[in-house]
């Protein structure tokens, strides 16, 4: 299942042939294919795809040679990102959609309201069959809040690093499995310069400042709980972003920042990480559980 989205010229007319590949060539996180272009954001976890070349559809010969395709049963996430691309495609070459989801915008003029109406509309379908097929799975889950907060500290990152300049580590959230839960975390290394949100989990892996080696191999890394870090970051300012995070600008780590990281324990622990598709919004899992037990004669998830 996957919401497809096709294209036709407005006024500015068709667009040249090769227009899309050299449109999306520069384009950052995308990938030009000879019949396809891949976006895919490393820091978010966001991917779809355009597929480029002729459509074969006798039916609709006013169709340009360009579909937009993103999959369901994700995170809403994945539809606020591509959102922004399929609007820029839009906006450069004065297309108009076709849209046929149910609920989406029809034919005409694009809007963001109908792309997401359209989009969250398919993919609330698309969890409600995923519960129904997989009705003894326990999926990993996060609240929508939270998955947009780290979306957008994620999706920001590229332009806080360009902000801050180099010798300010900006970290990304990753997504860790914990005790049959999903947790949030980032990683601060040997104390560096750092642009830190609040995170459930920190990762502090030492390379040269820990006094002594760990003797068990693989074990030179704090995992410290967000209470444990938090007082060692009440000294420096708190600046606004996608998320408030704490800045801590230093030549050298000072000698209070360093002390409290070497007093924490290190850890044997090995997290687990999750991808952000394989991590799906809280309220719409509940949603689809709530619509599969009305209905008796499917099984109901559990978990």
């Amino acid at each position: 299942m996957s919401y497809d989205l096709y294209f036709k010229s407005g006024k500015a007319g068709p667009p040249p042939f090769g227009a899309f590949a050299a449109y999306f060539r520069p384009r950052r996180n995308c990938k030009v294919l000879p019949q396809q272009a891949i976006y895919q954001n490393e820091d978010t976890g966001v991917y779809f795809m355009f597929e480029l070349g002729k459509l074969q559809n006798e039916e609709r010969p006013d169709l340009l040679p360009i579909k937009f395709n993103l999959n369901f049963f994700r995170p809403h996430i994945f539809g606020l990102e591509a959102e922004l691309e399929v609007r820029a495609l839009v906006q450069r070459f004065e297309l108009l959609v076709i849209d046929p989801q149910f609920g989406g915008m029809g034919e005409g003029e694009y809007s963001t309201d109908g792309f997401l109406a359209g989009w969250n509309k398919g993919n609330e379908i698309g969890y409600q069959a995923a519960v129904e097929q997989h009705a003894d799975e326990v999926m990993p889950t996060l609240s929508t809040a939270r998955i947009e907060e780290c979306w957008r500290w994620n999706f920001a990152r590229h332009e806080l690093q360009r902000k801050l300049g180099d010798d300010i580590f900006v970290p990304r959230f990753m997504f860790l499995r914990r005790a049959e839960k999903i947790v949030t975390a980032v990683a601060w290394t040997d104390a560096i310069p750092i642009a830190i949100p609040e995170a459930d989990l920190v990762f502090v892996p030492w390379e040269t400042l820990r006094w002594i080696k760990d003797p068990v191999p693989d074990r030179n890394m704090v995992v410290a709980e967000w209470n444990q870090i938090n007082p060692i970051l009440t000294p420096f300012p708190v600046e606004r972003g996608a998320l408030p995070y704490h800045r801590l600008r230093y030549s050298q780590p000072p000698h209070a920042v360093v002390s409290a990281l070497r007093a924490l324990p290190v850890s044997a622990e090995k997290p687990v990480a999750i991808s952000v598709d394989n991590i799906f919004n809280a309220e719409l899992l509940a949603k689809a559980r709530i619509q599969a037990a009305q209905n008796p004669s499917r099984p109901v998830a559990g978990g």
